[in-house]
C-alpha cells in the first residue's frame, strides 16, 4: 500500500502513506480528496507519514499542482492538517518545504500520534466539530500498527 484515504469517520480524514506510492495510488488519493472537497463540509486531516517513502518528482509536481488548483476550497473547508513524522530530519525537511510553499490551511508536523491527535482535536474544537468515539478508537488502532511488510 502506498496511499490510503480513510473517510469512514468524517469530518476526520486520515491519509495513510506507507511505502512509495504508485501513480494509480497517488491519483486515487487526489480523487478521494476531490470527493471530500465536493461535499463542501468542514474536515480535518491526519496524515500518517511514519512509513512513507517520498514519491517521484513527477508525482510531487502533480500533487503540488492539484493543491494549487484546489487551494481556495481547501482553505475554506479544512480545519487543519497534521502530519505524523517521527524522524526529526524528515520533520525539519517538511517544515522547510512548508515555509517556502505554505499549505492552504493550518497545519502542524508532529513527532507522535498523541501530539497529532491533541492538535487536531484543538482545531476541531475551534471549528465546532468533534472526533467521534469511533474515530478515536480508529486512531488508537492506527497508532499501534507497525511498519508495512516489506
Amino acid at each position: 500500500m502506498g496511499y490510503e484515504l480513510v473517510t469512514t469517520y468524517l469530518p476526520l480524514v486520515v491519509g495513510r502513506l506507507d511505502g512509495k506510492p504508485t501513480v494509480a495510488e497517488a491519483n486515487g488519493f487526489r480523487e478521494g480528496m476531490e470527493t471530500i472537497l465536493d461535499r463542501s463540509e468542514r474536515f480535518g486531516q491526519l496524515l500518517d507519514l511514519r512509513y512513507w517513502i517520498p514519491e517521484d518528482p513527477e508525482q510531487r509536481k502533480q500533487h503540488s499542482e492539484w493543491t494549487n488548483l484546489n487551494r481556495d476550497r481547501i482553505k475554506a473547508l479544512s480545519v487543519g492538517a497534521v502530519f505524523v513524522v517521527p524522524s526529526i530530519m524528515a520533520r525539519m525537511a517538511l517544515n522547510f518545504i512548508f515555509f517556502f510553499s505554505p499549505m492552504p490551511a493550518e497545519h502542524k508536523v508532529c513527532k507522535s500520534f498523541p501530539d497529532a491527535v491533541e492538535w487536531l482535536e484543538g482545531q476541531f474544537k475551534v471549528a465546532g466539530l468533534e472526533l467521534s468515539e469511533g474515530a478515536r478508537t480508529y486512531l488508537k488502532e492506527l497508532e499501534a500498527i507497525g511498519p508495512p511488510d516489506a
